[in-house]
């Protein structure tokens, strides 16, 4: 089973480098994060493989069905065709990303079976799968208990959802580079398109309340969709709450919750899980279920920070729990 995703994994590598990103017009995010992805393609990769490995026998691929769910770049997907899954189906909420994967399987010659465009609960009922996964989707997801539970209406007897994250929120060092990763997504300044959505319905809707107060306000629910907005207001309207950075390590859309990105918290998901699935298995590391590598840094910083980064990502292996 080893070598036949190893081959796999080859092969799919070298389809990806050859892409001409010239001759196709992929929407401008996708091609960003699939450059990205290529990029850093022997760490990815690595993560994708567990998967498939980790959830299938080798024997049987053929007669198996697979769910990407929050597909991104469809690396995965095609990864699982390649390793001879029977059906694979790329699920993901956003339209450009679905239909510039839609491009990429057919530039290089890979045919997934089934590309959907919808979120957890508007999936058919009918659609049944072996095995649903994903890895770095977690911390994009508003409600991940509620997805779990429509994504279990899924599920074949015996399948299994199996999610990995590196986005760990006890890790301090991994917290902290999200910090200083991440603060282009949404900066604290009156520019980000996210603050000016919230600023701009705090102002509608609170009309009493001061310039200034609305100001703070919008800073203070950074990562909060309209409806808990609401309520953050209401508190700080009966109490004086004084308004404070919500969350440093990323920020969601006001209007439907969905992350850009942030640090998990694995231990009070596992305990929500718990309460909800009969069985139910949290792994918790700086890389959940891949052998680390210290990948070419891709954003941009200091030359002192690139000198020291590696040793930090060594350090956060020891001080994740």
């Amino acid at each position: 089973m080893k070598n036949r995703i190893e081959k796999a994994s080859k092969i799919l590598k070298q389809k990806l480098l050859s892409i001409d990103f010239d001759k196709y017009e992929f929407k401008i995010g996708y091609e960003n994060y699939l450059k990205n992805y290529i990029e850093m393609y022997d760490v990815i990769i690595q993560r994708y493989m567990a998967i498939i490995q980790n959830n299938f026998d080798n024997n049987d691929l053929k007669n198996k069905s697979f769910m990407d769910y929050g597909g991104g770049t469809g690396i995965l997907s095609l990864l699982a065709k390649l390793a001879g899954i029977g059906y694979v189906c790329y699920v993901d909420i956003s339209k450009d990303y679905a239909d510039s994967f839609s491009k990429l399987a057919k530039e290089i010659n890979i045919e997934v079976d089934d590309v959907l465009i919808a979120n957890y609960n508007e999936l058919d009922p009918e659609r049944q799968f072996d095995v649903i996964a994903n890895y770095d989707v977690l911390e994009h997801i508003d409600k991940p208990l509620l997805c779990f539970i429509n994504l279990k209406k899924h599920l074949k007897k015996d399948g299994v959802i199996y999610m990995g994250s590196g986005a760990n929120k006890y890790n301090y060092i991994s917290y902290y580079l999200n910090i200083i990763k991440h603060k282009k997504v949404e900066p604290l300044n009156i520019n980000s398109k996210n603050y000016k959505k919230r600023y701009e319905y705090i102002r509608d809707k609170y009309e009493l309340l001061s310039k200034k107060a609305v100001r703070k306000l919008a800073f203070a629910t950074r990562g909060l969709k309209f409806s808990s907005i609401d309520a953050f207001i209401e508190l700080y309207s009966i109490i004086g709450y004084k308004p404070s950075l919500w969350i440093k390590t990323n920020t969601a859309s006001p209007e439907n919750g969905v992350w850009s990105e942030h640090c998990f918290d694995f231990f009070n998901f596992a305990k929500e899980l718990n309460s909800y699935f009969s069985k139910a298995k949290v792994e918790l590391g700086y890389y959940p279920i891949a052998k680390p590598k210290f990948e070419k840094p891709v954003f941009n910083r200091s030359k002192l920070f690139s000198l020291i980064y590696p040793f930090l990502r060594y350090l956060s292996l020891f001080l994740a729990p």
